[in-house]
């Protein structure tokens, strides 16, 4: 009972004192008591309107000293947040704030005009030596809350020869504290004494200017004599801080260059006011009044994307490339943001009193094309260097810098044939580039695959690159390999070479060595008669990447079941006739084909112009890699946006149509075969259902409204890629071709996205609103390109019309 008498009283000094309750838990009954009695003997209690802030109960408890040091900060007028913070302050670096300071030092910092609490410690910590300072107090409080009015640095992340430039009486007047980079200019302030000697100069002159870290680092270049040419261009403009400050704007602009420094600087006479105006008053004044010696060209022509690469020739003394530029201005002229050569990554890195004139119309550059220049060593290269390697993707200028020294020529080589076909579009680890960089340092990829792998058939450019990257490993067996299959397996497992001696012997433990098949099978759940049965397509499957390809989209695709049943049919050499079984077509498309009709269109047909080849396919690898080809689109089995929509490209009524040249494809298109009809109204389907007015005349009722559905082969919009622009509009024109060809056979409808408009300009083709119907797919949902893309299995089974070009039924019968 005594106990909880003396609890309660306990709590009653607490409260008077400004203790929390809560510290009953921490600290003992008698502490506490404790602490009351120091509170009270300082004479605390008469202070306290309320709780006394958390951190000041902690030290008030813990330090029996803290009660007469807080008593004298409080009859200083100190607030207790002030001192609370002090001691949280105080925490952060470690120390103690009674240890470490006086109560006339914090209250000196109270009272010293720096803006918070957590700032004024931080201040006295780094600067307590400098509160004595009378004549540098002032300067370095406005500087400390300059300094304090941006929040992305403290000053404890400062280095010590950074936080000494706060000390410059010209900070807050001079340096741009706004952004993130204060850090940056501190440090080039410390590290120029010349460039603190101008700033102090142009502040004791009352001249205003904000200087950004950009700024500030193109003056890092200041040595001591250009103070003194500083101080004579003030003089020649009349020392008057207004023109020196239009002429900081413009120097400043211009890189902070000597160049114009002395020209400023070593006049003779002073500046006349309309000199000045001149000069000063606009940009094109200032660079034809400092640069005419050098350009003679009419200024007010240059535009501002065009100054840079100008002052950069300037500044560098590109004298050649200057002449050439007054030479060739019309040229140079037409340069626009798309040019590379107004680029610095560009102008920084070459040789350019190399160029000649016809080097500004190979500079015109590329539109939407990304420069990737930056990312090459900084040094100087030639001009057909960075031409090439301009829009290169990363990974060629990573490989380009990876190449032997061998001349320039010799490297030039490499990299065309490595660039024409794309060749390195791959995941490639950067060891086994280093390799490809080594061997194709020794000869070029064509002499590699014209003799050392001349003897393999099949082999294309992209296959002998997969070969070379893992050369060393498998250069044992590269004699052995007879077929494209041959090789990619091998490249594909080389890393499961160890234990085989020979091609043969890997051959023939095929099944257990690709790693890709393994797991795949093991994902289908393969029994061992299955893998006996079918030896002979599942080898067949592998060798040509099957087994890579499908276990990667099997991975991804949440249709299971439907592409189990495709890989199966492929394993067993019956993908065919999957795709193509009785009556699946028919319920795709809602409509009744014949037979003569299904022959036709499973029959693939192809024709060749030019050294084009365009024909139809509708294998199984051909289907997988829609996506990829020619290119990585939308529906790429390994990343495409929508290729869960893949699984419907094996439907019955969908097909590829592929261009090649030299066995490259360079362009495909989908052909669909469904059903449309005539665009009569916006309500294409069928009309709302109601029952007959028998009060009126019979009328034409539903069927009898909507047009007749017609047996319709559609072209959806073409792909390419390393196709110039005839060649397009050749295998365009082939592609519509055999459509209308197919079509004519199978007494359909041939109609064509709106995209091959131009090339039905002289034919019958005529643009009009037509509705097809979106055939059901067994796959899910499905990617129709002139459809909107992606369409929901909702919309299956419906008509959807657009402007589309289509033969007329009249036109039809005429042909036919």
């Amino acid at each position: 009972m005594l106990q909880t008498v003396n609890r309660i009283k306990a709590l009653e000094r607490m409260g008077t004192c400004g203790l929390s309750k809560k510290h009953t838990h921490q600290y003992s009954v008698p502490t506490l008591l404790a602490t009351c009695d120091r509170i009270e003997e300082q004479g605390l209690t008469g202070l306290l309107s309320s709780v006394l802030p958390e951190r000041i109960q902690q030290e008030l408890i813990c330090n029996e000293q803290f009660a007469g040091y807080y008593k004298k900060l409080v009859d200083c007028k100190v607030p207790h947040h002030f001192i609370n913070d002090w001691l949280e302050s105080a925490d952060r670096f470690g120390e103690s704030l009674m240890g470490r300071y006086t109560v006339e030092q914090m209250v000196q910092m109270y009272g010293s005009g720096v803006n918070g609490s957590c700032c004024q410690y931080e201040c006295l910590k780094y600067f307590e030596h400098d509160l004595a300072d009378e004549a540098l107090w002032p300067a370095l409080v406005d500087n400390l809350n300059a300094f304090y009015a941006q929040s992305a640095v403290a000053l404890s992340d400062l280095k010590p020869q950074q936080r000494e430039m706060l000390k410059l009486p010209y900070f807050s007047s001079f340096i741009d504290v706004s952004g993130r980079t204060i850090s940056t200019s501190l440090s080039v302030l410390s590290s120029n004494e010349t460039m603190r000697a101008v700033l102090d100069f142009l502040f004791r002159e009352q001249v205003e200017h904000s200087f950004t870290e950009d700024e500030l680092t193109s003056l890092s270049h200041l040595e001591a004599k250009d103070l003194e040419l500083v101080r004579q261009t003030y003089s020649n403009l009349g020392s008057d801080p207004g023109w020196m400050e239009r002429f900081l704007d413009w120097w400043l602009s211009n890189h902070g260059l000597r160049h114009d420094l002395q020209w400023f600087a070593q006049r003779r006479e002073p500046l006349t006011d309309e000199e000045k105006h001149q000069v000063l008053d606009t940009w094109v004044g200032y660079l034809n009044a400092l640069y005419s010696g050098s350009l003679e060209v009419p200024f007010a022509s240059i535009r501002p994307i065009q100054y840079d690469v100008l002052i950069y020739a300037i500044a560098h003394k590109k004298k050649r490339f200057l002449h050439m530029v007054s030479e060739h201005f019309e040229d140079f002229c037409k340069l626009g943001r798309e040019s590379f050569l107004l680029e610095e990554s560009f102008y920084t890195r070459c040789n350019l009193n190399a160029l000649n004139g016809k080097d500004f119309l190979a500079c015109a550059g590329e539109a939407g094309q990304r420069n990737n220049l930056d990312l090459l060593e900084q040094r100087e290269y030639t001009f057909q260097e960075l031409k090439l390697l301009c829009y290169a993707k990363p990974v060629y200028i990573q490989f380009y810098g990876m190449l032997a020294d061998i001349g320039v020529d010799r490297k030039l080589i490499v990299m065309r044939e490595l660039l024409k076909g794309d060749l390195l579009n791959m995941q490639i680890a950067d060891e086994d580039l280093r390799g490809l960089a080594a061997l194709l340092s020794q000869k070029p990829l064509s002499v590699w695959h014209q003799k050392e792998l001349g003897h393999i058939a099949g082999l294309s450019a992209t296959d002998a690159v997969r070969v070379l990257l893992v050369y060393d490993k498998i250069k044992l067996l590269i004699p052995e390999l007879l077929t494209w299959e041959d090789a990619l397996f091998v490249s594909r497992n080389a890393d499961r070479m160890r234990g085989y001696q020979n091609w043969t012997q890997m051959r023939n433990d095929l099944i257990y060595v690709d790693q890709d098949w393994v797991a795949l099978a093991k994902e289908l759940e393969l029994d061992e008669k299955f893998l006996q049965d079918n030896e002979q397509h599942i080898v067949r499957f592998i060798m040509g990447e099957g087994a890579e390809m499908t276990r990667l989209y099997y991975e991804y695709t949440e249709n299971k079941e439907a592409f189990r049943r495709i890989i199966l049919a492929e394993l067993m050499g019956e993908f065919k006739t999957l795709k193509y079984y009785p009556n699946d077509l028919n319920r795709e498309i809602s409509f009744p084909t014949t037979k003569q009709q299904q022959l036709l269109w499973q029959t693939n047909t192809a024709m060749e112009t030019y050294g084009i080849l365009v024909e139809e396919v509708d294998d199984y690898y051909s289907t997988l890699r829609l996506g990829r080809l020619p290119y990585s689109t939308c529906l790429s089995y390994v990343d495409g946006q929508y290729r869960e929509c893949l699984l419907s490209s094996f439907d019955s009524n969908k097909k590829i149509l592929l261009a090649k040249k030299n066995g490259k494809v360079i362009g495909r298109a989908v052909i669909r075969l469904t059903k449309g009809r005539d665009y009569l109204r916006d309500d294409v389907d069928a009309p709302t259902l109601e029952f007959a007015d028998l009060t009126k005349p019979p009328e034409k009722r539903y069927e009898d409204e909507r047009p007749a559905d017609q047996l319709t082969l559609f072209l959806e919009r073409p792909y390419f890629k390393n196709a110039n622009y005839s060649e397009t509009a050749v295998i365009k024109q082939m592609f519509i071709s055999l459509v209308r060809k197919k079509a004519m056979q199978m007494l359909a409808t041939p109609v064509l996205a709106i995209c091959y408009e131009e090339q039905c300009a002289a034919s019958d083709f005529v643009r009009m609103r037509y509705a097809l119907y979106i055939s059901k797919s067994k796959g899910g949902a499905q990617y129709l390109d002139s459809l909107d893309g992606q369409v929901k299995v909702s919309r299956e089974g419906s008509f959807k019309a657009f402007p589309f070009l289509v033969l007329p039924s009249n036109e039809m019968a005429a042909i036919s």
